[in-house]
Parts: structure tokens; sequence; C-alpha cells
């Protein structure tokens, strides 16, 4: 089992907030982080679904503190997101196994 409350560490610094969006955006999406994402995001997603979390801290900035959370009410946008970069890869065993935690929301 994965340890969810253990956030996925980013080591990002930002100087102005205006930049955060547009930064956040390229970050996510580089090869590197949607592999990230794929693997990480869909685990700690499906963890969090089994054990009915209301909410769970994906990442934290670590300059800054502050951990990125999301509700589960969040929880479906993030899996359809995840289930995007599978069906992109034709990795069709991943896409049932998202549309199976789909139907459990």
């Amino acid at each position: 089992m994965k340890d969810i409350d253990t956030p996925i560490y980013l080591e990002i610094f930002f100087e102005d907030l205006e930049d955060v969006k547009n930064d956040l955006i390229e970050i996510f999406d580089t090869p590197d982080f949607k592999e990230k994402l794929k693997s990480e995001l869909l685990e700690r997603l499906s963890e969090a679904i089994l054990q009915n979390r209301k909410e769970l801290a994906i990442f934290r900035l670590v300059y800054y503190g502050v951990d990125l959370k999301v509700k589960k009410n969040q929880y479906e946008k993030l899996l359809n997101k995840v289930l995007e970069l599978y069906q992109e890869e034709e990795d069709y065993l991943k896409c049932v196994e998202i549309k199976n935690l789909l139907d459990k929301l």
C-alpha cells in the first residue's frame, strides 16, 4: 500500500505570483512530469478512493512549505486527466483500471 499521507515534493520557486499558473502549466506539460502524474497520482488517488478519503495532499511546494490538496469532489477530474495520458499511450489496461475507479466515486 502506498503511503498517500506523504505528498510528492516539488522544488519550485516563484518570484511573482502571476507566474505561478504559467510555470505550473509548463512543468505539468513535460514528459517527465506526465510520467510522474501517471504513476504516482493514479496510485495515490486509487488509495484515497479505496480509503474513502475526503481530501488528499498531492504535492508539497518545498520552498513555501505548502501542500497542494484536492478534495474528494476533485478526484474525478484528476482521474480523467490521468486517463487521457494513458489513452495517448494506448495503455488500455490502465484505462480500464481508471474507469473502474471512476465508477466507485
